[in-house]
């Protein structure tokens, strides 16, 4: 047991700090003495702080590199999993979004569309040949889902 010279509280010596010039061994402030103090001091000298902080970082660049992939691996490796099933749940999201704005692309604007898949504008393109085409993009959808029926009861068996 000792008593905390800052808030005269009598408590267990874990609850202080080890210092090795004192001579018990243990600093003369408690933990939460400090931890207050320290919190004081870092609100009142916030530009002292951050001014010193980057002058150190300028000295030492390779210090900070270190520090910067020690985080990384560490964040990669604690999160690898995570990620992975982020990035296939984005990549089906994706994929969904886009096949749901493609089929309004085709559905709502037939002839435009069309004239997109042909490369030319809608003005120059005779009639029967922007209908031609929308028949031959119907066939090739129906002729998709055809095989991807095939394939899944092919699966299935």
């Amino acid at each position: 047991m000792k008593i905390c010279t800052k808030c005269s509280v009598k408590k267990d010596a874990t609850c202080f700090f080890l210092k090795a010039s004192s001579p018990d061994g243990i600093a003369p402030w408690c933990k939460d003495c400090v931890k207050k103090s320290k919190k004081i001091y870092r609100e009142n000298n916030k530009e002292k702080i951050a001014a010193y902080s980057r002058q150190w970082a300028k000295k030492n660049p390779e210090k900070i590199n270190a520090i910067r992939e020690k985080y990384k691996s560490k964040a990669i490796d604690s999160s690898s999993g995570k990620l992975t099933l982020f990035g296939q749940r984005q990549r089906a999201v994706k994929t969904s979004n886009k096949r749901t704005r493609m089929r309004k692309i085709r559905n709502e604007a037939g002839p435009e569309y069309a004239a997109q898949i042909i490369g030319l504008p809608l003005s120059k393109i005779p009639n029967e040949i922007i209908s031609m085409k929308s028949e031959q993009l119907l066939t090739f959808r129906l002729a998709r889902k055809i095989r991807r029926s095939l394939d899944e009861s092919s699966k299935n068996t």
